[in-house]
């Protein structure tokens, strides 16, 4: 086992060892160009619940070769709380700071709703292609949740890394809640992959996709459940990916572990990004990142600064 792959697996990513065999380079260009100002485009997919174990050549192929080429570390999404929600995790990386929702009763709450705020266009089929501006209308009470906390979130931090003059896309509802304004407002919403979301990824320069969280092993229809969804965000991933425009920095993440705290599975592959180890310094400790840590990354990616209060450290192979 080389040395990188060995340290992964002391940081939770011994399945990574596979890895080492050759793997056909993943199609992520296509025939889109890199032409969005400062910075590289950044394509950041997020699968609450996905762990090391989870990507196989098997179930989900796409991943499986991502993986092999890029960069692989794992993700700690602790947010303000020992467990995170997917709730938790999509504000905390919309603000670059712990932050959290939950119910009174401490359980996860589910994704708030998304409304279009322009008519969506008429076909079923080119409502899942074309992107509108979107609302949510519980973000406003998710801030005014979040105050009685002293990790003062910087709410629409991660949608400024697209820039001046520049839009970002969100697909599903967990990418409208990380891209989301204070007042809960996302320029540019795409409900779902669909079978081809390529324009609406292709025309801004950041896109974060929310795939849906998965069902844990043992809910009552266990591991096939999971399967079926694994198989599903790899399909969607493979969209995603291929829409994505040449020279991008792609990113699949975990991001949330649900009541339990358990390490996500992280990837990141573009320039600079080849086989190896994720590290931060936030961590200290090699194969480790978290959620602040891929806010102010994309900030970077895409050239853009990052406030002197910001929490977290760049991802560095």
């Amino acid at each position: 086992m080389k040395a990188w792959l060995a340290r992964a697996a002391m940081a939770g990513c011994g399945m990574l060892a596979a890895l080492l065999a050759p793997a056909a380079a993943m199609a992520a260009g296509g025939a889109a160009t890199q032409a969005h100002g400062a910075g590289r485009s950044v394509v950041l997919i997020t699968i609450p619940g996905l762990r090391w174990t989870d990507i196989t050549p098997a179930v989900t192929p796409v991943l499986w070769r991502l993986a092999a080429d890029g960069s692989a570390g794992s993700l700690v999404a602790k947010t303000a709380l020992t467990g995170s929600c997917p709730a938790d995790s999509y504000l905390t990386l919309n603000s670059g700071a712990s932050a959290q929702y939950r119910l009174p009763s401490g359980r996860c709450a589910p994704l708030p709703a998304v409304t279009p705020t322009a008519a969506a266009p008429a076909s079923s089929t080119t409502s899942q292609n074309e992107a509108w501006p979107a609302h949510l209308a519980a973000m406003p009470r998710l801030v005014r949740y979040n105050e009685q906390f002293s990790t003062r979130p910087d709410w629409g931090l991660l949608a400024t890394a697209a820039g001046p003059g520049q839009c970002a896309t969100a697909v599903g509802p967990g990418g409208a809640l990380a891209l989301a304004s204070q007042a809960g407002n996302v320029a540019s919403y795409v409900p779902g992959a669909g079978t081809d979301a390529r324009s609406a990824i292709r025309n801004c320069p950041l896109t974060v996709a929310g795939l849906g969280s998965l069902p844990p092993a043992s809910a009552r229809q266990g591991p096939a459940a999971r399967a079926r969804a694994l198989r599903s965000a790899d399909q969607a991933a493979e969209r995603i990916i291929a829409a994505a425009p040449a020279g991008a920095i792609v990113v699949v993440a975990g991001l949330a572990d649900g009541p339990v705290p358990h390490l996500q599975a992280i990837i990141v592959s573009g320039p600079g990004y080849s086989r190896g180890l994720l590290t931060a310094a936030s961590t200290r400790r090699p194969g480790l990142v978290t959620i602040t840590d891929l806010t102010v990354s994309v900030l970077r990616w895409r050239a853009q600064p990052r406030p002197a209060a910001a929490v977290g450290s760049p991802i560095m192979r």
